[in-house]
């Protein structure tokens, strides 16, 4: 695992590898159906930009809310910039891993 890490980072430097998982209980689905995928983000962007790819992936409406969830820890604001995030919450195997979760909207 430590590998593909070192890999990432000599190939990426400036770049942060996230997987980004959707929880089962949640209806979002990306376009081929999975519930998971790999990224890889500026160092430098903040969490909106990184929100905004996730809506135009999903093809979320306005009215539909989604949460990002850092290593199960805690919730990501979206003014915190990626690189930040990473240093203090990547995994053993060099990603930051991601759970996005949806808010249910009534209306």
């Amino acid at each position: 695992m430590q590998s593909i890490q070192a890999s990432f980072a000599d190939k990426y430097p400036d770049r942060v590898p996230i997987l980004l998982e959707i929880t089962d209980k949640s209806k979002i689905r990306f376009s081929d159906g999975s519930q998971h995928k790999k990224y890889l983000v500026s160092k430098s962007d903040h969490f909106y930009h990184f929100f905004q790819i996730l809506r135009n992936s999903l093809k979320l409406s306005k009215k539909e809310a989604i949460y990002l969830f850092v290593n199960n820890s805690g919730l990501i604001k979206p003014e915190s910039q990626v690189g930040e995030i990473y240093s203090k919450h990547r995994s053993s195997d060099g990603f930051l891993r991601i759970i996005l979760s949806e808010y249910a909207t009534f209306g």
